[in-house]
């Protein structure tokens, strides 16, 4: 019985790191790029949290050789629930300041009081970045909704699985 609650916690850890390697590459399609610290200088959310939460998913819970097989402890879910809070934030402040004013903010839009040069390169980056930062957002929730029903699956299964398994065997 103990090696089959090992088995559906290991399965779960494995769910939870390939979730976290997805929701890094979507924060880094946002986060780490020149035109989000051009936008971000009077965004209501420190970027250095942000910096910690890219830390904490790329440093603890993504797929490397030394972490590949190994499990969670409570520590891990603690980091993992802050991860979690932190972009959530992050991504409800951002849908209320920045995709409103987006374009602005890059100089890319024709209310921000110049005409832009349609030719030029940093336009074109610029509106590429405008277009995608609202499917990135959405990446980014879809991937903290997953974690986030894993997370919850994660921390019953260790005192529920016994219950089935007994269930099972009637």
């Amino acid at each position: 019985m103990e090696q089959i609650t090992q088995k559906l916690i290991n399965s779960s850890s494995n769910r939870i790191k390939g979730i976290c390697c997805q929701l890094l590459d979507a924060v880094n399609l946002v986060i780490n790029q020149e035109w989000f610290y051009k936008i971000s200088a009077d965004f209501p959310m420190k970027i250095n949290d942000l910096s910690v939460v890219i830390e904490l998913l790329s440093g603890n819970f993504c797929f490397s050789a030394d972490t590949a097989n190994s499990d969670f402890n409570q520590s891990d879910f603690k980091k993992l629930r802050y991860c979690c809070d932190s972009l959530e934030s992050f991504v409800n402040k951002a849908k209320f300041f920045l995709l409103p004013v987006i374009r602005e903010k890059l100089g890319i839009s024709y209310l921000s009081g110049h005409t832009p040069d349609k030719k030029s390169r940093e336009f074109i980056c610029y509106s590429f970045a405008a277009y995608a930062f609202p499917l990135n957002l959405q990446k980014i929730e879809f991937c903290l909704a997953a974690l986030n029903r894993e997370l919850g699956l994660a921390a019953n299964r260790k005192a529920v699985a016994p219950a089935i398994l007994i269930l099972d065997n009637c």
